[in-house]
């Protein structure tokens, strides 16, 4: 990002908090490519949860929140980024989970299957993660007992009556 955007010149930059995403060069056409795809009717939507504050994951949560909220789309919850939510507390993700922005009322739940096939899914990542952040992730995921979702209580409910 900061060699193909205008606006950044560093990677620091992607996580400077004080960097507003609706003022970012991209968030028009992000905001409205969102909306279109919440537009479309019977579908639900994983969103970030925005961890440790990098400026993308930051505009496609609120662009999804904004749409949301202009379309009806439903939103089942929200996902931990990685590698951010392997270097954060539980109670930053905790925090930031049930943040005002969108998530109010969210509660975590383990997707299921074996930490050893989690760990498989980190080889999806091997170009943008190096060995530290594999290793903090699988660490993260350990002690959480695996990939956690944030879920809405229409996100709840959907999984109850799967």
């Amino acid at each position: 990002e900061p060699f193909v955007r205008k606006g950044f010149s560093s990677l620091s930059d992607l996580r400077d908090d004080t960097r507003d995403p609706r003022r970012d060069v991209c968030w028009d056409s992000v905001a409205s490519a969102v909306r279109k795809l919440m537009l479309k009717k019977n579908r639900a939507w994983l969103l970030p949860l925005a961890l440790g504050g990098h400026i993308d994951h930051r505009i496609v949560k609120l662009a999804a929140l904004k749409a949301a909220a202009e379309t009806g789309a439903e939103i089942l919850g929200f996902y931990e980024d990685l590698p951010y939510a392997a270097f954060s507390s539980k109670r930053e993700i905790a925090a930031c989970a049930n943040s005002a922005e969108g998530a109010a009322g969210t509660k975590p739940r383990v997707l299921s299957g074996s930490l050893k096939n989690k760990a498989g899914v980190l080889k999806l990542y091997a170009s943008q993660l190096g060995l530290k952040e594999m290793k903090a992730v699988a660490a993260h995921w350990a002690r959480t007992g695996g990939e956690r979702l944030w879920l809405t209580p229409s996100g709840e409910k959907l999984l109850r009556d799967i």
